[in-house]
């Protein structure tokens, strides 16, 4: 495995461990400082597109963490977290429950842009 595929797959992993670990808290953690604060992991994410099928909404949500090397996307439909960098690209899978509680929250965030959308036409 080449430096920048190991490199790739830690910070994939890494990622993927830590929505594992917040999962139960709605995917809240603790700050980086010594306070109680929490931070809410999607409140910096580059981009998120929804998977919509007919008959059934949505179905899953793909959300960009990182950008621009590497591009590590949180993908519910494959239920992984997926990186790619240069030519590489690395998974590490996430399990069905934590991708359900993802898909819950992301459905959520769907219905309240789509009834903006129609408010603002």
């Amino acid at each position: 495995m080449a430096d920048i595929d190991k490199e790739l797959f830690l910070q994939c992993k890494a990622i993927a461990q830590e929505l594992e670990s917040i999962a139960d808290n709605g995917f809240y953690e603790k700050s980086e400082d010594d306070n109680d604060d929490e931070r809410f992991f999607f409140d910096e994410t580059y981009n998120t597109d929804y998977v919509w099928r007919v008959g059934q909404g949505i179905i899953g949500v793909r959300i960009m963490v990182a950008c621009g090397g590497p591009n590590i996307w949180v993908d519910t439909t494959e239920r992984c977290v997926h990186g790619y960098w240069g030519g590489s690209d690395e998974a590490c899978y996430l399990t069905p429950e934590t991708c359900d509680a993802i898909n819950d929250l992301f459905r959520s965030f769907a219905y309240d842009d789509i009834r903006n959308e129609i408010d603002s036409i």
